[in-house]
């Protein structure tokens, strides 16, 4: 047999080689192609379906999160005063492959039943709980809450007092009130603070303890009154106070008649999470803090307020030296949060 015929036959049988490997590859990639991955399925769990104006507006992030992954997106409503939280949260997370919480009670349940679930991402806001499957955002949220305590203290008329309107003592507004009374002593000391809890949900109970801190003396109020804080927006007309608003800039709720909103960018905390799971490097064990010198959390004065008030110029300014002076790390705080939801799960 020549040399020749030799090299033509192994020419020959790698030809045939190459061509089977082509058309094995191609029908790889067909296939691939016609059976793509199943889009990413996300639950965020509030506890009412009802606008708050604010921590619970994370709808609309949602879906724009979600659109940007093709991902699909639920939200499940778990009600304390009517569902099972426990039940539905489980049940999210066996459904869903990425469920996220950004409330108090919620917080807690993510914390005890997470592990029950390892196969399944988990993103918690306002609070951070540090487990192998849990990416959290929280928020230093002292910061801006300082600057309106000592804001709020320079627009008191003299006698008059500030009330601080909540739906309940939690973690994080505990750590918040602390900084803004803090910040009320810095701009006017003896400045009285009155705190006030309406409960879950109950807009009616708001719209009269707004009422009541008036009768009470009070010039100013924080509404921190969270799903009930609609009935303080709604009776606002009926009375006198300034109001400052929280989460959100709330200058459209009382035109007039709030000078700043303290701000806590969850919409961008919901959107980092999303990514990071859609990303295939999920970023569990995270804590991410924003700040206000990462722009997660700030002081938002209202235009329409600015414009009609005299010394809104003067406030403005005291208000971006605090700013420097706090970012620059020249004025500390005391994390008031509930230490047990961090590092429990390790």
């Amino acid at each position: 047999m020549s040399i020749s015929f030799l090299l033509s036959r192994i020419k020959s049988a790698l030809s045939f080689s190459l061509f089977f490997l082509t058309v094995f590859c191609s029908a790889v990639l067909l296939s691939q192609k016609e059976s793509p991955a199943r889009p990413l399925s996300i639950a965020l769990i509030l506890e009412n379906g009802a606008s708050d104006h604010g921590a619970a507006d994370l709808l609309d992030a949602l879906r724009a999160a979600a659109a940007k992954h093709s991902a699909s997106a639920e939200v499940v409503i778990a009600d304390p005063d009517k569902t099972n939280q426990t039940d539905i949260f489980r049940k999210a997370a066996s459904d869903h492959d990425l469920v996220i919480v950004a409330e108090g009670r919620l917080h807690e349940i993510l914390r005890d039943n997470a592990a029950a679930f390892p196969k399944t991402m988990f993103g918690c806001i306002d609070t951070g709980v540090r487990n192998r499957n849990i990416m959290s955002v929280t928020f230093e949220d002292n910061e801006p809450a300082y600057i309106a305590g000592a804001a709020a203290a320079k627009l008191l008329a003299p006698g008059t007092k500030i009330g601080w309107l909540q739906a309940e003592k939690t973690p994080m507004l505990n750590n918040m009130y602390k900084a803004f009374v803090d910040g009320t002593q810095l701009s006017s000391p003896g400045t009285k603070t009155l705190q006030v809890s309406a409960g879950f949900n109950k807009p009616l109970a708001e719209a009269d303890a707004l009422r009541s801190l008036e009768e009470k003396g009070c010039g100013i109020v924080v509404v921190a009154g969270g799903y009930g804080q609609r009935g303080v927006w709604n009776a606002a007309g009926t009375t006198r106070a300034l109001l400052v608003g929280m989460d959100q800039d709330q200058s459209s709720q009382a035109p007039g008649r709030v000078p700043f909103s303290i701000i806590k960018r969850f919409d961008r905390a919901l959107t980092e999470i999303v990514d990071s799971a859609a990303s295939g490097h999920f970023r569990a064990k995270d804590i991410l803090v924003y700040t206000l010198a990462n722009g997660g959390v700030d002081i938002r004065l209202s235009d329409d307020w600015a414009k009609t008030s005299p010394v809104s110029g003067k406030l403005a300014s005291r208000m971006d030296d605090l700013r420097h002076e706090i970012t620059a790390g020249n004025i500390k705080f005391t994390d008031l949060r509930d230490p047990t939801l961090c590092d429990c799960l390790d």
